[in-house]
């Protein structure tokens, strides 16, 4: 291994965890950045589980489009001839570069997804991982950059996703996978509306049952709530969803009223209101609520 002394200590210690693996495995430490910025928990999560020797350096730099061709057939010929990468060259010679923007080709980004999500799921199945911790890792840069590539690649690794914990309810709240949050949602409503819908549907669940918690979980559930509210206040499917078939609200009581209005007044807009006023439906004698104009209040 070449620049050994130029580790920082996690990635070290990375190594060291991986020195204690057994079968073949290549580790490819040129052109080194500095730790905070060539760190990338994906790949190292995946290079753990033994993945037939393709690098972290390698496949980061394959994810974010910043190897050359000739980098490539370097990278190809140091890890024994990859079959992952014999198939990308195969596909794409020469054609790794684009003008203005350095990144995959067309098609290339589908194919990486899938030979990161088969190494996901069989490295579950060998080592014996929870899965919460694998997908814990995910880098929301990488998911940026597979959704920018290729958005059907994209929506392809967020079905792979679905199929594993990334919602958790516990005893101190609501876990949700932070890459999963408003901004990655607003992205991909964009690019790929109908993956973004269902990313939303599958978290709803989860959601509304913490809802009905007291305390921190209940805080919790609420601010994620808020922030799928927030991105995606425009597409009146996902208003849709929230406000009539997606999240199931019970009548609600005076002690939902607080929680109600902070929805509203964080996002204004007919989702929220149309949730507020499931949450204030609760006694007529004991509480009044006026929504008028941009004006929310409870008596």
């Amino acid at each position: 291994m070449d620049d050994w002394h130029a580790l920082d200590l996690e990635a070290s210690a990375l190594v060291e965890q991986l020195a204690r693996c057994s079968g073949p495995l290549t580790l490819l430490v040129a052109s080194r950045q500095p730790p905070q910025a060539s760190r990338s928990s994906l790949v190292d999560h995946l290079l753990a589980l033994e993945l037939e020797g393709l690098s972290l350096q390698d496949t980061r730099a394959l994810l974010g489009g910043r190897a050359r061709p000739e980098e490539v057939a370097a990278i190809h010929e140091a890890s024994g001839g990859h079959p992952f990468l014999s198939t990308l060259l195969a596909e794409t010679p020469g054609a790794l570069v684009d003008v203005g923007r350095p990144g995959l080709a067309e098609g290339a980004a589908l194919r990486l997804v899938d030979h990161l999500a088969s190494a996901v799921s069989g490295g579950l199945r060998r080592a014996a991982l929870d899965p919460m911790a694998l997908v814990g890792h995910l880098n929301e840069h990488e998911l940026r950059a597979v959704l920018d590539l290729d958005p059907s690649a994209g929506r392809a690794l967020f079905d792979e996703l679905r199929g594993l914990p990334i919602v958790q309810t516990t005893a101190s709240g609501l876990s949700v996978h932070p890459a999963l949050q408003s901004a990655l949602v607003a992205d991909l409503l964009v690019r790929d509306p109908p993956g973004a819908r269902a990313l939303v549907a599958a978290l709803l669940g989860p959601i509304e049952a913490a809802l009905s918690w007291p305390g921190q979980p209940r805080t919790r559930a609420l601010a994620q709530l808020n922030a799928l509210i927030a991105a995606a206040p425009q597409d009146p499917a996902m208003a849709n969803m929230f406000s009539l078939g997606g999240v199931e609200l019970r009548q609600g009581t005076l002690a939902d009223v607080p929680a109600a209005l902070d929805l509203v007044e964080a996002h204004e807009g007919a989702v929220a209101r149309e949730i507020a006023a499931r949450w204030i439906a609760a006694d007529p004698a004991t509480l009044t609520v006026s929504t008028t104009g941009d004006d929310v209040t409870g008596v």
